[in-house]
């Protein structure tokens, strides 16, 4: 026996999803990320870039301000080893809490607008593509679901762009 009653081993071409490699996904998503003739877009994503590093910088920074307040503090900083109160080291903590924290707001506010055009775009291509097929796979299939799944997928897709950017990529750099 062939095992055919479950639909084993009588796949067909039609039926065999094409693998694709997370490498083509990503070159396939650059042009959302950085989309001709749209000038402010770019702008948005190359200063959402800075302050990403700007705050990061700013995050790595915390810990040697407050180490320099523990050493005033112990008395290690000083030449006659009595303990000072770290005025400006405290300040200068706050100020780096406060920029580094500041400066991942500005880059979530200035991301969200190409957030926005990439899940609006990602749409109008599915939808686009969508238009084209067949009347019978339109027939076959129900179009509520199928438009919570653009949607869904629209979203998706705009949220691993914004993780693999902001968080991924960074870790690298």
């Amino acid at each position: 026996m062939h095992g055919g009653s479950h639909g084993q081993g009588h796949a067909h071409a039609a039926d065999k999803k094409k693998e694709i490699s997370h490498a083509t996904v990503f070159f396939r998503a650059l042009p959302y990320l950085w989309p001709e003739n749209e000038w402010g877009l770019r702008m948005r994503m190359i200063f959402s870039m800075v302050f990403l590093f700007l705050g990061n910088l700013c995050d790595l920074s915390t810990p040697i301000a407050i180490g320099y307040a523990v050493d005033k503090l112990s008395g290690a900083a000083s030449k006659t080893g009595d303990p000072q109160f770290p005025f400006f080291e405290i300040a200068l903590y706050g100020a780096l809490r406060f920029s580094g924290t500041s400066c991942l707001q500005i880059r979530d506010v200035l991301f969200s607008n190409v957030s926005a055009h990439i899940e609006r775009e990602v749409a109008l291509d599915t939808f686009r593509h969508l238009q084209e097929l067949s009347l019978s796979y339109h027939l076959k299939r129900e179009t509520g679901s199928v438009i919570r799944s653009v949607s869904r997928g629209s979203s998706s897709f705009s949220t691993l762009l914004r993780i693999v950017l902001h968080q991924i990529i960074p870790v690298f750099v």
